[in-house]
């Protein structure tokens, strides 16, 4: 699986294909932004789903409900992944870029501003 992803990043990165302009194409955008609270929730939202739904440890699943697990794992997943990114990511973020441009240190931006500095000390 390791080398999978990294074919698929390096594919991503150094080719100009279709495959790689289907991955670069908007659409993806929203679900990239929710993506790490997916990463972090599936795990909990699945058990969780399995309990909600009666399941115990020892049943065996057939292919449709399967899918139908599946399905709403990946639904419940992304609907707290998204509450997740609204009220926490988001505000984190633009915290963050305020900050940033709080502390942010001034450049200079010519020579000529730098020599004049400079000459004066």
């Amino acid at each position: 699986m390791a080398l999978g992803a990294a074919l698929l990043m390096v594919n991503g990165l150094f080719l100009k294909n279709g495959f790689a302009r289907f991955f670069a194409h908007p659409f993806w955008y929203p679900m990239a932004r929710v993506s790490y609270g997916i990463y972090l929730t599936h795990t909990y939202v699945m058990f969780s789903v399995l309990k909600v739904v009666g399941y115990s440890d020892a049943v065996t699943f057939g292919t449709w409900q399967f899918f139908a697990l599946f399905v709403a794992v990946m639904f419940c997943t992304t609907l707290v992944a998204t509450v997740l990114f609204l009220f926490f990511e988001a505000p984190m973020i633009e915290l963050g870029r305020k900050w940033s441009r709080r502390f942010k240190q001034p450049k200079l931006e010519t020579a000529g501003e730098r020599a004049a500095l400079a000459a004066e000390a």
